[in-house]
């Protein structure tokens, strides 16, 4: 039973990683103005976004597992990548409240999440 919540986890926190990526390729495509890949992604976008909440979510739970064995500055970068990722959603979703800033804030809360993200996978032994 180990190995199989071991495997889904792994699974899970490689599948978020992914879903990440696609959801940061959105900023990246408008920046080059590769309008074909841009609205790509933006059909995409949401649906990866919420991949990558369910499998955050996913991995947080089953990587308790091995709390005793992992730094806890990795669980705490994991946790705040987790929170950016929420902030960011919610950005979104209260957009017409926040006005012009929305977009600001999207970002700055898409880059903590990238770069805890970044963090999170470099300490992991």
């Amino acid at each position: 039973m180990s190995a199989l919540i071991t495997a889904i986890d792994m699974l899970a926190a490689t599948v978020a990683t992914f879903a990440f990526l696609i959801v940061i390729a959105k900023f990246v495509t408008k920046r080059i103005k590769n309008k074909s890949a841009d609205r790509f992604l933006m059909k995409i976008h949401r649906k990866a976004a919420n991949v990558l909440i369910v499998t955050g979510f996913v991995h947080l739970v089953l990587s308790f597992r091995v709390l005793s064995t992992t730094p806890i500055i990795v669980y705490i970068l994991g946790f705040i990548c987790l929170l950016a990722i929420l902030a960011a959603s919610a950005t979104f979703i209260f957009k017409k409240k926040l006005g012009n800033k929305w977009k600001i804030l999207h970002n700055i809360t898409t880059v903590i999440a990238l770069v805890t993200l970044v963090l999170h996978l470099a300490l992991i032994d």
